[in-house]
């Protein structure tokens, strides 16, 4: 058996690097969510505004056929 204070430090380090990988996936998952929009012209000026209206467009034509 290990003395109580072993133990707890143990606790701690693994706790410590549950969250560690925690945020270490949460970047990569926002990183490469940033790079796939930067290849869709989400993230650039012009790009982003012709996709914003495409996307209304899209919305908007859902609901006129919902409504028809």
């Amino acid at each position: 058996m290990l003395p109580i204070e072993e133990v707890s430090s143990i606790e701690r380090i693994e706790a410590q690097t549950s969250d560690i990988v925690t945020v270490a996936t949460a970047m990569i998952v926002a990183v490469l969510g940033i790079i796939k929009g930067r290849e869709e012209g989400r993230f650039s000026g012009m790009k982003c505004e012709n996709w914003m209206r495409r996307k209304r467009g899209l919305h908007s034509t859902k609901l006129v056929l919902a409504f028809s």
